[in-house]
């Protein structure tokens, strides 16, 4: 089960996810299918009415620079989308399949009841900024340009939706698989105070977790290793694309900040710093997706690094008689760990973690001082 399941079944109304009935095996039922292809075909004709709005009413008042970021920007997230539907839709779905069926085959090993954390701070925030947003925005374009460009940005807002939920989505993916490596380090854990205890009613108390938990550890991490597998999978080249979309938002957000802030002859001049608050709020938002996500990425890192250490406290601590086959498997998942650690990729082009926004930033600076520059 995902980590949150209300929250999976809103990202499968969006189309983002497949059905939650066909990854139990259940077929797809016709209207579900007829759902998503008119998903689809909303994305595609909003998404083609959207362009002709902006080039109607916004375009012809921007700098060519500006109008080349809002372009490369607008075809990201199009493509995003609208490979987001018919992925779910088709060829991602037996991915989907796998990877519930692996996460229940951990759960039933961890003997994992049903989890009911949730993420609720991060959907709050997210979702609250981007609201902001959308509402200073419409304030500042209907002033502008008046009513009629509203109707063309319909779609835009609810791109943003989508965008939003999606990022969620793979940060409660994430999620999942950091809550059962914490499991297994919490079995792991157990079995240290066992081992460092010598109190024979403390072992036989802790039996269980003496016979099992050192016999099943392989097997569970081997399994969480396919789950990044399949991850990587579904959403790598996704987030590969997000990632070069989320460049593109804050050099454009930037761009505008420093254009509104330095011209004094614009159109816009009236409305300028509601424009520049809708830019910062934008940009802060797209920083937000990409922390959110290094986080997740960082936790089960964190965790692996836990599993290895405790794994080897284990090992310096068994006496020598101990059974050949819980240092066998020890050693195993000691190798396992160092050799296959849980590194979440962006179809191969980089690491997802920390440096990732390290870089975004870098990327942003360097460009931010041409353009001042040229200013």
């Amino acid at each position: 089960m995902p980590y949150n399941r209300a929250f999976y079944t809103l990202a499968n109304y969006l189309g983002i996810v497949p059905e939650y009935d066909a990854l139990r095996g259940k077929p797809s039922s016709p209207c579900n299918r007829i759902y998503r292809f008119a998903l689809f075909a909303f994305t595609v004709v909003g998404s083609v009415y959207n362009v002709y709005g902006d080039f109607a009413y916004r375009f012809p008042n921007l700098q060519t620079n500006v109008i080349v970021l809002n372009c490369l920007f607008k075809f990201g997230t199009y493509f995003i989308c609208t490979s987001t539907i018919l992925g779910a839709l088709l060829w991602n779905q037996e991915k989907y399949k796998d990877f519930f069926r692996i996460m229940n085959s951990v759960d039933q090993r961890l003997y994992m009841k049903s989890n009911k954390e949730s993420m609720n701070l991060e959907t709050a925030t997210i979702n609250i900024l981007m609201i902001t947003v959308i509402v200073l925005e419409i304030y500042v374009q209907v002033s502008i340009h008046g009513v009629n460009l509203l109707q063309y940005s319909i779609y835009e807002y609810f791109q943003s939706l989508f965008m939003t939920i999606s990022c969620l989505v793979q940060y409660n993916f994430l999620l999942s698989v950091v809550i059962r490596l914490n499991h297994l380090n919490v079995l792991l854990e157990k079995k240290l105070q066992v081992v460092g205890n010598e109190v024979e009613h403390t072992k036989k108390k802790y039996k269980w977790f003496t016979d099992r938990s050192i016999e099943t550890a392989p097997q569970i991490y081997t399994s969480i290793t396919e789950l990044i597998d399949i991850f990587n999978n579904i959403f790598g080249w996704k987030i590969f694309y997000t990632t070069i979309r989320t460049i593109v938002q804050i050099l454009l957000s930037m761009n505008n900040i420093i254009i509104y802030g330095i011209e004094k002859s614009t159109i816009m001049s009236d409305y300028k710093y509601f424009n520049i608050a809708v830019y910062v709020l934008w940009l802060m938002m797209e920083i937000i997706y990409c922390v959110i996500l290094a986080s997740g990425a960082n936790k089960i890192l964190d965790k692996s690094q836990e599993t290895l250490l405790i794994s080897y406290k284990i090992l310096c601590l068994l006496p020598v008689e101990t059974n050949c086959n819980e240092r066998t498997n020890l050693n195993f998942l000691v190798q396992e760990i160092s050799f296959r650690p849980l590194i979440l990729s962006a179809a191969g082009f980089f690491t997802i973690d920390y440096t990732m926004v390290l870089t975004i930033i870098t990327s942003v600076a360097s460009y931010l001082i041409v353009v001042i520059q040229f200013n």
